[in-house]
């Protein structure tokens, strides 16, 4: 808690309890709220009177009698005044608890009955030491201490007289008792201190929400067996989007929910029973030492490990602080531990299931609300991560762990429904996408924003392509509005039914390889332009005509690759004289030059790679930070081909572990995918640099 000296200064009473104080200057609102000074003592002895024991659990009076909870709402009702105030502000709280007297509602106490092994302390731990002096015998807060009777619910007569025996030994009794309320009124502060950060999400006044949640954390997968599931971001984040779709549909007009969860990103910090689902299923994500492994034969400028420094291992799942780390980052051929790739799959997998049920609950508002026929859901993600396979705990790759993610797009009139489009798609893809699906007038040549620190306007042509005839099939187009009518997705009236609907014909089984001349023949003569074959300009909406027979072929798409791409940057001279040795020297490339330091010389490297159905082809190429461009003039610095055809869905995680670029068999294919590649980026790609400076 901090109080400027001007605060003092300034006429404002701070030492009477329950004073609300507020300081405005030109710059800054500080409020605070709390208990300082000698008022304070007068409310403590007020407090006594309530208390049939030195430690209270208290049945009869609710939460929002005691001072804590009053001081949060306080702390509430201020936070949601000034945060609408352009100023910089300060709030203050200063909380009673654990303070004595421990008073707390009774349910905060009984959470830690039978626990008392937890904080048991031995006979010579309960003495004053005898090597102490006795000028730092401090004992005790009151002159005796009155144990419970009934958990506090009537008077008691039994005490125990302190402060006049140094050699005295505190009865286990007491150690527990006092225990008991100590640890239940830690954990009623830290519910008022969960309703201040709920506020404080509401509010977005999160600097770095991440950097927080890890002070919960003991490990780097973290169970959580105390707080409750409402007490986590994306349930949050649900019973907001929640309020707000019962709100919106109510109004007449066309309206967008968007929701953005933050699990299974890390830190991976999630309510212990999703975790524990996936106790002893290890054999579910078990890889071999090789597939644990960076790839041998990879670059080194493709190698991006690791999400932290170190792991932490799990000490009794995450209950207790661990001290057991595995070092990462600086030995590129580690094969990670079994031990780790289980514990990141078990919170991973538990992350999964508590964000999967949060959508659950979305969609059940949809059925209650019967929005399925007049609604476009889009599901995606923004990465992917890898959890221990090829060596890395991260994002920042090129590989299908970090870059193929699901992307699933429901449409009340689509004939494909539950079916899978098997080309690669790209996240650029969904915003011309939901433009043409929800009838939006826009110009793919002309869509602007600003960037600049000016203010200035920028119009570019959108990059990315419409995946709406994929979604509604080749028989629609654009024009006047015909409305769409359709049976409710999961069955009539409220609830949870479990109407038919349409089942996909997947295909199923594994394609037989083909060799790579045919592979690539097929796509050799693709059109460069990612544009959009619908005229926008002038649209309206979207007729969708009573007679229209749509086939059951999901219709394919021009362009059968997606790209991704990555910066890379290295120090000059730890690359010498072997550029390409095995050593993790690249890191991510910062845009501001001022946070590069004077004299340092680098090496700049995009990286794009190209995955089509049958491969993976990454180019390593010089680039310009000055200019911000590509120099296509210069050979790529490194590359790499991965193999991909007949897959199925069993083998991800499992591929990619062999890099064939420098295999002289191969050479025309890589000639092949390199000029395909390289073409769409000269034809497609817009360089926005330099960046601004600062």
């Amino acid at each position: 808690m901090i109080f400027p000296t001007r605060l003092r200064r300034s006429g404002y009473n701070t030492a009477g309890y329950g004073k609300v104080v507020h300081w405005d200057s030109d710059d800054t609102n500080v409020w605070s709220y709390g208990h300082w000074d000698g008022a304070w003592y007068t409310y403590q002895h007020e407090e006594l009177k309530y208390m049939n024991a030195s430690t209270q659990p208290d049945k009869t009076r609710p939460e929002e009698w005691f001072r804590d909870h009053q001081f949060t709402s306080k702390m509430i009702d201020a936070l949601r005044v000034l945060h609408k105030k352009p100023e910089y502000f300060m709030a203050a709280i200063g909380f009673k608890l654990p303070h004595l007297a421990v008073h707390v509602p009774h349910k905060y106490y009984a959470m830690y009955k039978g626990r008392e092994s937890a904080w048991a302390l031995s006979k010579k731990e309960l003495k004053y030491p005898q090597t102490a002096p006795a000028v730092a015998y401090r004992c005790c807060a009151l002159p005796s201490f009155t144990y419970m009777n009934q958990e506090g619910q009537q008077r008691s007569h039994r005490d125990l007289p302190l402060g006049s025996n140094m050699d005295l030994i505190i009865p286990d009794q007491v150690r527990d008792e006092l225990m008991l309320g100590y640890c239940g009124a830690i954990s009623f502060l830290d519910v008022q201190l969960g309703r201040i950060l709920d506020v404080v999400d509401e509010l977005n006044l999160w600097n770095n929400h991440q950097s927080k949640e890890y002070k919960y954390m003991n490990a780097s997968t973290q169970p959580d067996k105390t707080r409750p599931e409402e007490w986590f971001r994306d349930h949050r984040f649900t019973d907001y989007t929640l309020k707000a779709i019962r709100k919106l549909h109510k109004k007449p007009q066309y309206f967008m929910a968007a929701i953005g969860f933050k699990l299974p990103h890390l830190a991976v910090h999630v309510p212990h029973k999703y975790y524990a689902m996936y106790k002893g299923r290890e054999s579910a994500w078990r890889l071999t030492p090789q597939e644990r492994q960076y790839p041998p034969s990879s670059p080194a400028v493709a190698y991006r490990c690791c999400a932290l420094p170190e792991f932490t291992y799990m000490n009794q799942e995450g209950s207790l602080r661990s001290s057991s780390h595995q070092a990462l980052g600086s030995d590129m051929d580690l094969v990670l531990p079994d031990k780790m790739r289980d514990e990141l799959m078990q919170g991973y997998c538990g992350a999964i299931t508590f964000l999967d049920k949060q959508i659950g609950k979305l969609l059940d508002v949809v059925d209650e609300l019967n929005l399925w026929n007049n609604l476009t859901i889009v599901l995606t993600s923004d990465h992917g991560i890898h959890n221990g396979e090829k060596g890395m705990w991260e994002k920042w790759t090129m590989f299908d762990e970090s870059t193929r993610v699901p992307l699933m797009i429901h449409h009340p009139a689509s004939p494909f429904q539950g079916q899978h489009y098997t080309k690669p798609v790209e996240l650029l893809d969904i915003y011309p996408t939901v433009n043409e699906l929800l009838n939006a007038p826009y110009d793919p040549m002309q869509v602007c924003h600003s960037s600049d620190p000016k203010g200035i306007w920028k119009c570019l042509p959108l990059q990315g392509k419409s995946l709406a005839r994929v979604v509604l099939g080749d028989g629609f187009h654009m024009g006047q509005t015909n409305s769409i009518v359709r049976g409710s997705r999961r069955g009539k009236g409220k609830g949870k039914g479990k109407g038919k609907g349409r089942k996909g014909k997947g295909r199923g089984g594994k394609r037989g390889k083909m060799s790579l001349e045919q592979s690539l023949e097929a796509t050799r003569h693709l059109s460069a332009l990612n544009t959009t074959d619908v005229g926008v300009s002038n649209i309206s909406s979207l007729i969708l005509p009573s007679h229209t027979s749509f086939s059951e072929q999901m219709p394919t798409l021009d362009m059968d690759f997606a790209i991704t791409q990555s910066w890379r940057c290295a120090p000059m001279d730890r690359l010498t004289p072997d550029w390409h040795a095995r050593k993790p020297v690249w890191r991510d490339c910062s845009r501001d030059d001022n946070l590069i330091p004077k004299g340092l010389k680098e090496v700049c490297i995009m990286g794009y790679s190209m995955r089509t159905p049958d491969f993976r082809y990454t180019a390593w190429l010089y680039f310009n930070r000055t200019s911000m461009t590509t120099n296509w003039d210069q050979p790529p610095f490194e590359e790499e081909l991965y193999d991909h055809r007949g897959e199925t869905l069993k083998d991800f995680t499992h591929l990619e572990l062999i890099n064939l670029a420098k295999k002289p068999s191969n050479m025309k294919v890589v000639m092949i995918l390199r000029d395909k590649l390289l073409k769409y980026l000269k034809a497609n790609v817009i360089f926005h640099g330099p960046y601004p400076k600062g």
